[in-house]
């Protein structure tokens, strides 16, 4: 859903996305760009830009108001299975398998820089309050890397099997995570 609550975005097998009305439920637009099925949709937290990708190396970044593609952002080797803007909305962060996470300016559509992370497969990714860094579920913990240097910073956590999902609060100072074992957790932000 949209920053401003007035437009659902859902993508498909089909290789689309479809923009709709949260209002009246009516199709607002047909994004066509992607060469595989999608499955990875994030909305900018300032609603400047929609962000999909996933059974392709490709990031596509389209302008959610106008339904124009703007940027087709390559550099992942395989599928891209999670993105995230930043709560700024400086930075937008793709992440799939092969243990690559990709730091992106939504603004120039530029790489920024690769982080190669412990985990071969990101299913997810949550930004600190801040914008200064990330957290992905992996195997068995949770990682945290800087968005400025994109080095380690933590690794918490001892879970019995793979955590999938990850939520912060919008205070910053509680994480949700979920995995396979359909138990949630619940830890305070490092």
């Amino acid at each position: 859903i949209s920053p401003d609550g007035s437009t659902i975005a859902t993508a498909s097998a089909d290789k689309t996305i479809k923009l709709w009305s949260f209002d009246t439920h009516e199709l607002i637009a047909t994004l066509t760009g992607h060469n595989a099925a999608v499955s990875a949709l994030a909305f900018s937290p300032d609603g400047t830009y929609l962000a999909s990708a996933g059974d392709e190396t490709v990031v596509i970044m389209w302008d959610p108001k106008t339904a124009k593609q703007l940027y087709k952002l390559e550099g992942h080797e395989n599928k891209v299975f999670a993105l995230a803007f930043s709560p700024d909305s400086n930075f937008l962060v793709s992440a799939g398998s092969l243990k690559m996470v990709i730091i992106w300016d939504p603004k120039t559509g530029s790489q920024l820089r690769k982080i190669t992370t412990n985990y071969l497969v990101i299913r997810d990714i949550a930004f600190s309050t801040d914008s200064r860094s990330i957290f992905l579920p992996g195997a068995l913990s949770i990682e945290q890397y800087s968005i400025e240097g994109g080095r380690l910073i933590t690794g918490f956590g001892d879970f019995s099997n793979a955590p999938l999902s990850i939520w912060i609060s919008v205070d910053g100072k509680t994480m949700l995570i979920s995995g396979y074992d359909g138990v949630v957790r619940v830890f305070r932000v490092p």
